[in-house]
């Protein structure tokens, strides 16, 4: 019959149609991996140009070799040392690096180490020139602190990561949710939380929190964001650009390589260098003795507290050593007896009392010489002891009988 129409006639514009129908959405689909492929791609160059690295000369060989002692510093073969240190907040238009908010951590991850050791550095341990950590920080910013850590140390640092009080709840924000595991357990806590956490911790316990906070934040640190959230990946890069100084660079993987090596779940073994605080001028006493048994371990390797003891043990150990004599300075009757007794309770061994020359004493003083650590440590604790007396350091060793002694304590009439 003319005219009609048969089935290929039919199937052929339906055919047609398909095709027509698959080439447009193979076309939209490739236009769009075309579109992800080049926002990914655009993060990847911004993140390649802002995550650069910063230049810490320091931590290149030729800077190492000359600091610490006379062959330079020394680390675990096969370990990590970071230097890890909070700053406060970056502000762009003053010219001045931030100053630092809490104590240092040196964190050694891997090589013989079964556990990441932690040794915290109080930011005011005095330095040559009368300069602390805290002041090298304010003058010169990240070299010039991590040149003064590994001077003083003899530990050889890797890596640095410096960050303001900001960077913490910008990152756990960003990449949430982060799980931060701490001695008292687990938590996934917002940005604003690790914000009031920081802001309530002090000292110790603060260098601490950013040392577990950077590990945990480490641990989901991963360039598959770029790939599945490129707003989340954008937060993260523009967090780490302008809050985190570090030496670590996205380019070559370091700052990856380094993410991957403080990640660790192993809980952190944690101690701290050894010093007293003068309770008279606030000034920081580091024990020479015990500090440097703290800083043989990162050195070698070996647990951070396996010959070392507490801090409580080495302060008992350094006070039975140090020979204290007591003279009554006000004429009050039994003075000097009665501090005898009081030291004596708190661990002091007192080898003798006595008068003083005269009684016109108002206050107490205890004397030692300047510059004999063990006996600034007795010192700082006899103060304690009664109640925050006044220290003198003087050039002799002190006497009591025609003998010298480590501290002398004239008590006066503030004590009686």
């Amino acid at each position: 019959m003319s005219g009609s129409l048969s089935f290929s006639d039919i199937r052929r514009p339906r055919s047609a149609r398909v095709a027509r129908a698959t080439a447009i959405v193979f076309g939209a689909v490739l236009g769009l991996l075309l579109l992800w492929g080049l926002v990914v791609g655009g993060l990847w160059s911004y993140a390649w140009v802002q995550l650069g690295g910063e230049d810490v000369p320091a931590l290149r060989e030729e800077g190492l070799v000359t600091l610490g002692s006379v062959d330079g510093p020394h680390a675990p073969e096969g370990a990590t040392t970071v230097l890890i240190a909070l700053t406060g907040p970056v502000d762009p238009t003053i010219p001045r690096p931030p100053a630092l908010e809490a104590p240092l951590v040196l964190l050694q991850v891997g090589g013989p180490r079964a556990r990441p050791a932690a040794l915290v550095l109080p930011e005011d341990v005095p330095l040559a020139r009368e300069l602390t950590f805290a002041d090298v920080q304010a003058d010169g910013g990240t070299d010039p602190l991590v040149r003064a850590v590994v001077d003083y140390t003899d530990v050889a640092v890797d890596h640095v990561v410096s960050l303001s009080i900001d960077a913490l709840p910008r990152l756990v924000d960003a990449l949430a949710p982060v799980e931060v595991c701490r001695s008292d357990g687990c938590s996934t806590p917002r940005g604003d939380e690790v914000r009031t956490l920081l802001l309530r911790a002090e000292d110790e316990e603060l260098a601490l929190l950013t040392a577990d906070l950077v590990r945990s934040i480490a641990a989901v640190m991963d360039t598959r964001w770029a790939v599945t959230s490129p707003r989340q990946a954008w937060r993260v890069v523009s967090a780490v650009s302008e809050e985190v100084v570090t030496d670590a660079s996205l380019r070559g993987g370091r700052l990856l390589d380094l993410a991957q090596v403080l990640r660790t779940p192993v809980r952190m073994e944690v101690d701290r260098l050894p010093v007293l605080v003068n309770p008279e001028s606030g000034q920081v006493l580091p024990m020479h003795e015990p500090v440097q048994v703290r800083l043989e371990h990162l050195r070698t390797g070996t647990p951070l507290t396996e010959a070392a003891g507490p801090t409580e043990d080495l302060e008992e150990q350094l006070l039975a050593g140090i020979e204290v004599a007591v003279l009554n300075g006000a004429g009050v009757d039994g003075l000097a007896g009665r501090v005898q007794i009081e030291l004596e309770s708190g661990g002091f061994v007192v080898v003798g009392t006595g008068n003083a020359p005269s009684f016109d004493r108002q206050r107490t003083v205890i004397t030692y010489r300047g510059g004999q650590e063990a006996a600034a440590f007795a010192a700082v604790r006899m103060s304690e002891r009664l109640g925050g007396v006044e220290l003198e350091a003087i050039a002799q060793r002190p006497t009591f009988e025609g003998e010298e002694v480590d501290v002398l304590v004239i008590a006066g009439e503030d004590l009686s």
